[in-house]
């Protein structure tokens, strides 16, 4: 819930195989294909259908193509 310099650790229990981290959203790759993403969220760019900051990784709803 706050800013870091360092890598932290990611609350919750997905293992994420790939990662991409932009300004103020991240978002990781599961190794089963799942989607995931958290951070600041008020143009809805976390993808959860909703507009609500997001402090720990929340499924990314649409899948892959």
């Amino acid at each position: 819930t706050g800013n870091s310099a360092l890598p932290v650790q990611v609350s919750g229990e997905q293992r994420f195989v790939s990662l991409h981290a932009g300004g103020a959203v991240t978002c990781g790759l599961t190794g089963s294909g799942q989607e995931y993403c958290w951070g600041m969220n008020q143009g809805g760019q976390l993808g959860d259908g909703t507009r609500t900051n997001r402090p720990y990784p929340v499924r990314v709803g649409g899948g892959l193509p």
